[in-house]
């Protein structure tokens, strides 16, 4: 990995594929031994240019929430171990640990931009309250067009993109960093997964003032609150 790509507000973190071998349980998902060569599976690319809330209607899409949202699941076992053992270790002092309920599934397909708008999570369009923390999570190498490109502060406008491996995960600040993505202009498909932590203290902070305005997710209609889009991870 290239770690010239990073901010220094980035926080990048090491996991072990072979104890969490998050590509390989949505590979078989997806029918494929390769998901950088996903996009010879699909017969267009028209579906991976929507806009904001159509960007996750692909079949592929449908399949992975589908199979995420099943408890019993091999994915969402291992997502809800991947949670326990390896995030949470990374917020000793949060406890309980308040984290995406289920994580984002990013499909950037040759040719594609996946996700159209360029946008900061807590903008008026997206929404979410200020203080999460993003994390990344790529399921195939991450570079060039086919990556997120993002700021090092807001309003910085310094983009670079991120050039991740398998076994890598990184936490940075898209809630209000810019982000966005080129058109995939390589030979490769990028996946990735994303999620947000939310600070407990921002949290209660934000609840506080949650009676004034409610919050849902733009993607998918979920309210900003544990129970929802949230849920908590104990010690």
């Amino acid at each position: 990995m290239n770690t010239g790509s990073l901010f220094k507000n980035d926080s990048l973190k090491k996991f072990s594929i072979n104890e969490y071998p998050l590509h390989k349980v949505i590979a078989n998902l997806f029918d494929t031994e390769d998901l950088s060569n996903l996009h010879n599976k699909s017969a267009t690319v028209d579906e991976y240019n929507q806009d904001l809330g159509k960007d996750s209607n692909t079949p592929f899409h449908s399949i992975f929430y589908k199979s995420i949202k099943e408890e019993s699941s091999s994915l969402r076992i291992l997502w809800d171990k991947f949670l326990k053992e390896v995030v949470n270790t990374h917020f000793q002092k949060e406890n309980p640990l308040i984290v995406q309920s289920l994580p984002s599934l990013r499909i950037h397909v040759p040719g594609a931009k996946a996700i159209n708008r360029w946008h900061f999570d807590s903008d008026p369009d997206h929404m979410h309250p200020l203080g999460e923390i993003n994390c990344l999570v790529p399921l195939t190498a991450m570079f060039g067009t086919n990556s997120v490109w993002r700021e090092s502060e807001p309003g910085k406008s310094d983009f670079r993109p991120f050039e991740l491996s398998k076994g890598d995960m990184v936490y940075w600040d898209g809630n209000r960093c810019t982000h966005g993505n080129h058109k995939n202009e390589t030979t490769k498909s990028r996946l990735s997964l994303d999620f947000r932590i939310f600070p407990r203290e921002k949290y209660i902070s934000y609840r506080s003032k949650a009676s004034k305005h409610k919050k849902k997710s733009a993607t998918t209609g979920r309210e900003f609150v544990i129970g929802s889009y949230y849920q908590e991870i104990n010690k």
